[in-house]
């Protein structure tokens, strides 16, 4: 029996990595090799999700018997974990199963193969971590240069029209209100209550402990934290 697998790591269906466009490549490689694809499985999940948490791919697995074999586009559909990538390999020989990478070909086959699985692995896990990198980096920047970074916005903070972020002062206001009230001991709940009434803003009590623990916060206004 033959089993295709492909696997994307968000929904949007990118030109080259796109569930229809995997599934097309492993037809074709088995059209073009005389092999019949009995059975054709994809998911949605990160490449670095270990292997036995993707119900779609265990399932494919546990349905592989000896003598069978299970095909994927490339080597960064199946893992981008070396490890994960090796034991995989290691575990269809010792149980004479087969993999194939449609654009390395059957990965058990010579030493050559073996030799370039491993690079490969290596280069896709620094390819990965390289990405982190970037996304890191560039969330360091933009939290410099106080830009909107997407998502929740942050009380006490707004969106200009250039896309960066700036005080929100009738919210500031609200916070000053609240750290005089704690200062004046009054406990969190009972704050809550007196911003609604004040206010007209609802703010949960748990909400409100935590707008005490920002330390940013403080900086803004210039004043000393509270206990």
């Amino acid at each position: 029996m033959i089993i295709g697998y492909a696997r994307i790591s968000v929904a949007d269906n990118l030109n080259d990595t796109s569930l229809i466009t995997q599934e097309g490549i492993i037809k074709n490689y088995c059209e073009t090799h005389s092999l019949k694809l009995d059975r054709f499985y994809s998911e949605i999940t990160s490449g670095t999700t270990p292997l036995e948490r993707r119900p779609v791919l265990s399932k494919a697995l546990k349905e592989l018997k000896k003598g069978d074999v299970l095909i994927t586009t490339r080597l960064c559909r199946l893992s981008r974990r070396l490890l994960s990538t090796l034991n995989l390999i290691e575990t269809f020989k010792n149980e004479h199963k087969e993999l194939i990478i449609c654009d390395l070909g059957n990965v058990h086959k010579d030493s050559i193969s073996k030799i370039l699985i491993s690079v490969l692995s290596m280069v896709s896990e620094i390819e990965r971590e390289n990405v982190v990198h970037r996304v890191k980096l560039s969330k360091e920047q933009a939290k410099r240069e106080n830009k909107y970074r997407g998502g929740y916005m942050e009380f006490g903070w707004k969106k200009n029209e250039e896309g960066k972020l700036e005080p929100n002062e009738k919210e500031l206001e609200i916070f000053k209100s609240i750290i005089n009230l704690r200062r004046n001991k009054l406990t969190v709940r009972k704050i809550s209550e007196v911003i609604r009434n004040n206010f007209g803003r609802k703010l949960h009590y748990s909400y409100v402990a935590k707008l005490l623990q920002r330390e940013h916060n403080f900086k803004i206004l210039n004043e000393p934290l509270v206990a």
